[in-house]
Formats: C-alpha cells, sequence, structure tokens
C-alpha cells in the first residue's frame, strides 16, 4: 500500500481518524465545515461548504 504515506495525522496526538462538522449557519452560503480529528477533537482544517456535498 504506497498511498498509506500520505494518510494525514493530527498535530496534537498523531491521530488518523477525522470527522467533518458542519457549523449551522442560516445562510448556507456562508457555512463552514470543520475537520476535527476523532481522538482528541483538535481542528485540522476549515473549508468553505458547498450545497454539492448534500447530493
Amino acid at each position: 500500500m504506497a498511498d498509506r504515506d500520505i494518510v494525514p495525522k493530527c498535530s496534537k496526538c498523531n491521530g488518523t481518524s477525522f470527522s467533518a462538522v458542519k457549523t449551522d449557519v442560516k445562510n448556507a452560503d456562508n457555512s463552514m465545515v470543520f475537520i476535527c480529528c476523532t481522538s482528541c477533537a483538535q481542528i485540522i482544517s476549515v473549508v468553505p461548504y458547498s450545497a454539492a456535498w448534500d447530493k
């Protein structure tokens, strides 16, 4: 498995399991998605939410 080397790791606890948490904003255009480590809840990344994700 050569692609094992590109698995993202949490900078805080070295965990490799992440979950996406969408912020609940009334105006969906401004919603953000937080990518969090499931082990220690460290926020890894924040990305703009796209309605296409719901499809």
